[in-house]
């Protein structure tokens, strides 16, 4: 995913989630009324524990999974290969979601600055205010 789609997820994100992120921001800044708008938001992204697209989530996941078990010598037929799918998913699932979460994350801190430009007005919408 380029860039700029990314841009695009994290918008419709937010406004997905416009009323639970609003409210997150309020308790956090009741909750500390220095507390940076910038953490607020991130935490926030760990909070609720979803990727800014699922769809692309899922097909990384299946991507990932696939490539780990295409070639297990296990995985002679369907049967087999369903068997495989579901012991990677309860062993590995949680795991893989909290690495794209941090993904998330670090893309985040590495476009701040065109992240507040361009959706500056999605972020107030909901009370967070960045200065820069």
């Amino acid at each position: 995913m380029d860039m700029l789609e990314n841009f695009v997820k994290l918008q419709s994100f937010i406004q997905t989630h416009e009323f639970e992120l609003k409210s997150w921001v309020e308790e956090g800044h009741k909750f500390s009324p220095d507390l940076n708008d910038w953490d607020i938001l991130k935490s926030f992204i760990r909070h609720l524990n979803l990727p800014f697209c699922m769809e692309t989530y899922m097909q990384s996941q299946r991507s990932f999974i696939e490539k780990n078990i295409a070639n297990a010598p296990e995985c002679k037929d369907s049967m087999q290969k369903q068997k495989l799918v579901q012991q990677w998913i309860y062993k590995h699932a949680k795991g893989h979601r909290a690495n794209w979460i941090d993904k998330q994350i670090d893309f985040l801190d590495q476009n701040k600055v065109d992240i507040l430009k361009n959706l500056n007005r999605d972020l107030y919408s909901v009370g967070l205010k960045f200065y820069n």
